[in-house]
């Protein structure tokens, strides 16, 4: 039903989802028939290998080792498909689009920063004064964020513009994707650079970038694509945690994963720096996991440490990871042993991860964090109406996490209710769903949290994997497989209705 109502929203060009004047998605001209082409390809190549190698792990493995090793081969199909999904989810001249998206201030501001900037010290040392006054709304990207999401993208270039064989190879792959040399796909994304600027009122803003930048444009891209394909192990380790049957642990896990790779949010935003915090706050995860996990004292407390530490880093791109920090306090104090030591190992590495970070990279950071809330203030949040966004957020959000696997984490969320025992999994992921209806109350999300929410996804997908409460015998394996089908269906609609949703204006 729910699936049906979404094919109604995407059949309709003229309906838009979300607030008229403020945040508005709206469908256009769907794919010709020749674009889906591709995509199923895809589906069917790589999820089939994933869905035969997890029916030889729950049927044909006849050792504990053959099962152990189907389930990796499981895992590793899925995560290229996570890789290669998103390239091919882009549609008709979506490469170009990419390059052009990538260039434009108003889309990705920190890629243009990264290819204007000399050297990483002394971009952060000026950072308050000279990178976080913003001249219009539609050009605060590096204004609200701490400089991370920028050093990603210069660091990006650094390796590009020292290996000539990445530049060789990115360069090749988008005259290939595009039909087009070099010089026009950079006169196009300079022009649209150019228009972009125009359109937010800031001129000065369009300088143009060199050629060059049109392969580490999609080099940046394909980094993002990793990170998102280095996710999915996260999410099927941490989908099982605190079970102690192996079968229903890897059961569990494929799930969740497979959940997570073809939720439509990360297939039409792979290629945003959102997918980098997505990955950094799901490992810490799974740190902390270990560390709640672990019996031996100084292992646990390194664990959580480490955890602490990653949040840091993730933090360093966007202070919105600092979310992170309520599904860790959840899930401490739901645990209740040893909170204080617990929660003081995570702090004492998230204290450790910023002074490396000040020390490797010098910044005035409380000014940064003062100047990238008001600035928040002034893109976002002065125009947007709380009491729309406080329930419309969930909406958006539930139909780019994929109605399936929402369904699914609410059934396991209100069943968790009858029950006395929650396994690690199952706290971490009702703690995300706490999260997110706590930062759509404070009002500090309103409108792109299809984009900006992407770390709480896979949190979402092990919460709806909780679902299952032992291996499934034969109609619940039809099950999963029609949930699965209708979440593939649901991921290519919406990007044959909707993408390329990040645009360079």
């Amino acid at each position: 039903m729910s699936l049906a109502v979404c094919v109604g929203w995407l059949c309709q060009t003229k309906l838009g989802l979300g607030v008229r004047g403020q945040w508005l998605i709206t469908p256009h001209q769907w794919w010709p028939i020749g674009a889906w082409g591709l995509p199923l390809v895809v589906l069917f190549l790589f999820g089939g290998m994933a869905a035969l190698s997890a029916y030889d792990c729950f049927v044909r493995a006849k050792s504990p080792k053959e099962s152990r090793q189907s389930a990796g081969l499981s895992v590793g199909a899925l995560a290229l498909f996570a890789l290669l999904w998103p390239w091919f989810l882009l549609g008709p001249g979506g490469t170009s689009n990419l390059v052009s998206a990538t260039f434009s201030d108003v889309s990705n501001q920190y890629f243009a920063a990264a290819w204007r900037m000399d050297g990483a010290r002394e971009f952060t040392g000026s950072y308050s004064q000279k990178q976080q006054y913003p001249e219009s709304v539609m050009l605060a990207h590096v204004a609200t964020h701490p400089p991370g999401a920028v050093l990603f993208y210069y660091s990006a270039r650094r390796v590009y513009e020292k290996l000539p064989f990445l530049k060789s190879t990115f360069e090749g792959f988008a005259r290939w994707q595009t039909n087009e040399d070099i010089a026009s796909l950079a006169l196009t994304a300079n022009a649209s650079r150019r228009t972009a600027a125009r359109v937010a009122g800031a001129e000065s803003a369009s300088t143009d970038l060199p050629l060059d930048a049109v392969g580490g444009a999609i080099w940046s891209a394909f980094l993002l694509s990793l990170a998102a394909a280095l996710c999915v192990p996260a999410v099927f380790l941490l989908a099982g945690m605190g079970e102690n049957d192996i079968r229903l642990q890897r059961c569990r896990g494929l799930l969740a994963a497979a959940l997570f790779a073809i939720a439509p949010a990360l297939g039409l935003f792979t290629f945003t720096i959102d997918v980098l915090i997505a990955a950094g706050v799901l490992w810490a995860l799974v740190l902390m996991a270990l560390g709640l996990r672990e019996n031996g004292n100084s292992q646990k407390y390194f664990w959580l440490a480490a955890s602490g530490f990653l949040v840091a880093l993730s933090s360093f791109i966007s202070f919105g990871a600092l979310v992170v920090w309520a599904v860790i306090g959840i899930v401490l104090m739901w645990r209740k042993q040893h909170f204080p030591a617990r929660l003081g190992a995570v702090i004492l590495g998230f204290i450790a991860g910023w002074i490396l970070l000040k020390v490797l990279f010098p910044m005035h950071l409380a000014a940064i964090f003062t100047q990238a809330m008001a600035a928040h203030r002034y893109a976002t949040l002065q125009s947007r109406s709380w009491s729309l966004w406080v329930w419309i957020n969930i909406i958006i959000f539930a139909i780019f996490t994929g109605l399936p696997l929402w369904w699914m984490s609410l059934c396991s969320a209100l069943g968790a209710m009858r029950q006395k025992y929650f396994s690690i999994a199952m706290q971490i992921g009702m703690a995300a769903l706490a999260a997110m209806i706590l930062v759509s109350l404070s009002g500090n999300a309103r409108g792109e949290v299809e984009r900006l929410w992407l770390f709480l996804i896979a949190p979402l997908a092990v919460l709806a994997a909780q679902w299952i409460s032992a291996v499934p015998t034969r109609k619940g394996v039809y099950a999963i497989i029609a949930l699965l089908g209708a979440a593939c269906l649901q991921t290519l609609l919406m990007a044959a209705a909707l993408g390329p949703l990040v645009r360079p204006f």
